[in-house]
């Protein structure tokens, strides 16, 4: 694993924002943690895909120990027009303050293109980030969101003349709503981009591409 390229202001880790409100803001558990989905509707667009809708169920599971906290979210596979692609994350947090969380992260993401295509360009990124949320006034609702940067390398051997540092980057803003005393349902926007190594199978000089994936999302949390 190489070095941390970067801090910022945010990540994009797939770990709800909703469940860490919910447990590390009431201050009252030692151990706390929580598991939530999003079924979010993706527009996908990459050298290898021109703008191809994707639907893409997110699960994530938080585990945390007072204001410390760590997530893990797998995807595998997703299919996107004629090639695929697949990504998972996980992090450690800390709660800075009741509404302020900072993350370091790492997430792998990469194209696995038909055969005859370019070569498979998994990439191993190391974020930072800080996650937010934000009571309404007079409201049951809750503003949440992130912020994130990061820089990666391919994680596999296809890339030996490869030496840049591939930057990521992700937003996501969202809204949630409590239905029981440990459930939460929201609604939002998410938005990321992977900056990826590409070269044909034929080829022997790599490019740098950028993997964009983008829409709104409807999500449910459990926390316990």
């Amino acid at each position: 694993m190489n070095k941390l390229a970067a801090l910022m202001v945010g990540s994009v880790l797939f770990f709800s924002q909703t469940v860490y409100a919910e447990d590390a803001q009431s201050g009252e558990r030692t151990w706390w943690g929580g598991i939530s989905a999003k079924y979010w509707m993706v527009n996908y667009n990459s050298p290898s895909v021109q703008s191809t809708s994707v639907s893409q169920i997110i699960p994530t599971i938080a585990v945390g120990y007072k204001d410390f906290f760590y997530t893990l979210s797998i995807i595998g596979n997703q299919k996107a027009g004629n090639t695929e692609y697949q990504e998972e994350s996980f992090g450690f947090g800390y709660r800075v303050t009741p509404n302020i969380a900072a993350v370091l992260g790492f997430r792998v993401f990469g194209e696995i293109p038909p055969p005859g295509g370019a070569v498979i360009n998994r990439t191993a990124y190391q974020t930072a980030a800080v996650l937010f949320n934000w009571p309404v006034p007079d409201s049951k609702l809750l503003l949440n969101g992130s912020l994130g940067y990061g820089f990666g390398k391919p994680q596999n051997g296809n890339f030996p003349d490869d030496n840049s540092n591939h930057p990521y980057s992700g937003v996501e803003f969202g809204v949630s709503y409590p239905v029981a005393d440990s459930a939460k349902v929201s609604l939002g926007y998410k938005a990321e981009k992977f900056d990826l190594p590409y070269r044909n199978a034929n080829a022997t000089v790599t490019t740098s591409g950028v993997a964009d994936k983008s829409g709104f999302y409807f999500g449910a949390d459990y926390s316990f």
